[in-house]
């Protein structure tokens, strides 16, 4: 992503154009990739050519170059930098934040990554995020490839040091060698880092410098090689680049899964097919045609550009074979008006009289874009937002009820509850733990006991309610993942919950009500379990109710979908354009989830006919709402613009307690509260 005016073997002119068609080559790469990862998998390495690259460029660039001191030499190569990179990269943030607060009124981790960018640190605030690159929640952000430039910025705080106090920046006799040493070391020491780190953490692997630090030094080596040892690229110009391109475009094709040696791949064969290359061959014709050559120029500008346009079409038309013309379109457009308008003119300008005024002028520009990149986070970008729907803003998502939720009457706390029946606490112990307490005026000693996995947990909400509001003590006791009654192949930790309903069954007798919860649809097999635990609690003069699943809602398990709500039909996002998850908006069929659940809820509800201590209660018209209030074969999670789901199947807290109408009506009719409560 870097000047090219290099020495070349073949040529008395420094510039090599081959490079910028390396460059073209690289940039299309990243692009395919980028655009649908089946086009070429290993597109993504596009980055790496670019790092090694860098690295050769830079060091062609810092050989020989006059300075009088070390200030003037660090000064000069830092408003070269500052040239280069910032006003394209300045334009590029700016303009982008702003369309993305016209489409996305949830845009602020997105901005924050925007404006991280400006300073040369996004990769390290995506790091600090554990942000996965690879990731689809990654496509919503238009900023994210700009780790790459703050992998190469701090970079280029080390490098110009190295350089000079190793002679190399002065030329001194030893400075080629002494460079060649020190970069050497540091390769190996950075290469074996990434190595450790891809297996232990990989986002740092991929995004903090220091083990990315051996790709740009691989193109310092190779300059120096060839340099000082012309008879290697002898060696190496006898066989084709041709060979040599498609072992690096062979590499492209290997899985996500390889990324390591595919990695360490095309830095090696990168750093060769730039030493091979030669006026001779087909691949120097290829790469100097001016057409590629041109695509090499604004490849910086390719670069930046093409993944913020991909991040507006994904909220917008959305990204399939049919609108790729319209990404290369949108792309060359802003990268072409990038680099013509922008790149060439502010890297020829002279800025200031004096380098000291140009790095003012420079800090002047970026802490504007920072401030309005600002504004934008905090709060304005609702007031520019072209969307119809309201959604939810990312400071008010909804908590699963099994995980967070303390009781608002009780102040109980759902954590102290959750994984327990495992721990080899006495049941009375379980019951008293996680008991709401006995209120004063209740004369009756009921109890409905909340027990099951993590969707009886999301419950406790509910039953806060009942207590507060019926004078009725509830008890919420909850494994993740753990079905009552108990699967066949159960993990340890799940092989407690028949046993403990049972034995609260026998303290309890008539006054227990156990509500059983879990979003397992089961099999022939799992409607006798349950029916075989029924017999036995009820016998102890227990009563039995199974609150049947809720229903299943699949796009709401990437949040990315909710929080930009990208399953929300808007004027300028069509039902086309919508994730193939997410059906017609958030909507599931009510008649696909009756059908379902069908099985499942008949037989349950034919055996309540021959036991009178058996319930069975179908949350299904509280969590199928009729959307624009008509009613219709759809069901939507909103209640209004509030969701009642946390995920695909888990309730927020909101959608727990809007069961509580419906659900102290089906008790009250059953005999299972007193009228009088």
């Amino acid at each position: 992503m870097d000047l090219n005016y290099l020495s070349s073997p073949d040529s008395k002119s420094k510039y090599r154009p081959e490079i910028d068609g390396l460059r073209a080559f690289a940039v299309v790469a990243v692009m395919f990739n980028h655009f649908n990862e089946k086009f070429l998998p290993g597109g993504y390495l596009g980055v790496d050519i670019f790092f090694v690259i860098s690295g050769y460029v830079i060091s062609s660039s810092l050989y020989k170059r006059p300075s009088k001191d070390f200030k003037d030499f660090i000064s000069g190569f830092y408003e070269r930098r500052i040239k280069r990179l910032v006003p394209a990269l300045l334009l590029f943030v700016i303009l982008v934040s702003f369309l993305m607060c016209l489409f996305n009124q949830n845009s602020r981790q997105e901005l924050v990554t925007g404006l991280t960018s400006l300073v040369g640190v996004s990769n390290i605030q995506l790091f600090l995020n554990s942000t996965n690159y690879f990731s689809e929640s990654t496509e919503l952000n238009p900023f994210m490839h700009t780790w790459s430039l703050g992998v190469e910025e701090q970079f280029y705080i080390i490098f110009p040091i190295l350089v000079w106090f190793s002679g190399f920046g002065r030329q001194s006799v030893r400075g080629e060698k002494n460079l060649f040493f020190v970069v050497g070391i540091l390769t190996i020491v950075s290469l074996i880092a990434f190595v450790y780190f891809y297996e232990i953490n990989q986002s740092a692997a991929y995004f903090l410098m220091p083990m990315r630090f051996w790709e740009m030094a691989s193109g310092c080596l190779l300059f120096i090689v060839l340099q000082k040892w012309r008879i290697i690229e002898k060696v190496i110009k006898k066989i084709s680049s041709v060979f040599f391109l498609l072992v690096i475009a062979g590499v492209m094709y290997l899985p996500v899964s390889a990324a390591v040696p595919a990695t360490i791949g095309i830095v090696l064969f990168t750093a060769i097919l730039i030493a091979s290359l030669k006026s001779s061959d087909v691949v120097f014709k290829l790469f100097t045609d001016k057409k590629v050559v041109y695509l090499g120029l604004i490849s910086y500008s390719l670069y930046l550009w093409h993944w913020g346009v991909l991040a507006i079409m994904r909220l917008t038309i959305g990204v399939s074979v049919y609108t790729f013309p319209i990404f290369i379109f949108a792309t060359m457009f802003f990268a072409i008006f990038s680099y013509e308008i922008v790149e060439k003119r502010f890297r020829k300008r002279i800025w200031a009289k004096s380098r000291r005024m140009t790095f003012s002028i420079a800090a002047i520009y970026v802490s504007g874009g920072a401030a309005l990149i600002l504004v934008l986070s905090n709060g304005f970008s609702k007031y520019i937002f072209l969307g119809s729907n309201k959604g939810i803003s990312l400071s008010n998502n909804p908590k699963t009820a099994a995980k967070t939720y303390i009781g608002e009457y009780s102040k109980r706390d759902s954590q102290k509850c959750r994984n327990i029946l495992h721990k080899g606490f006495p049941v009375e112990t379980l019951f008293l733990m996680c008991s709401t307490a006995k209120p004063a005026s209740d004369k009756s000693t009921k109890t409905i006991i909340f027990i099951g996995d993590s969707h009886s947990g999301m419950l406790m909400p509910l039953s806060e309610i009942i207590f507060h509001k019926d004078n009725v003590r509830t008890t919420d006791i909850f494994n993740d993942g753990c079905t009552i009654p108990e699967l066949d192949d159960a993990s340890p930790r799940c092989t407690y919950m028949n046993s403990t309903i049972q034995k609260l069954s026998l303290i309890g007798g008539d006054q227990f009500l156990f509500v059983i919860s879990s979003n397992y649809l089961g099999s022939e097999k799992f409607v006798k379990d349950t029916i075989k635990l029924a017999e036995s609690v009820t016998s102890n003069g227990s009563q039995l109710l199974v609150m049947l699943p809720t229903p299943r809602y699949p796009a709401l398990d990437d949040r990315s979908l909710i929080n930009n709500n990208l399953c929300k039909k808007e004027w300028f996002r069509p039902g086309f354009a919508l994730s193939d998850v997410c059906g017609s908006g958030f909507e599931i069929s009510k008649s696909d989830w009756l059908a379902e659940i069908n099985f499942y809820q008949a037989q349950l509800e034919e055996y309540s006919l021959h036991n009178n201590k058996f319930f069975v209660y179908s949350p299904f018209e509280d969590l199928c709402v009729s959307i624009n209030g008509i009613v219709d074969n759809s069901c939507s999670p909103f209640l209004g613009d509030k969701l009642l789901y946390f995920d695909s199947s888990h309730l927020s807290v909101l959608g727990a307690k809007a069961l509580y109408p419906r659900f102290r009506s089906f008790l009250l009719s059953n005999g299972l509260l007193p009228e009088s409560y």
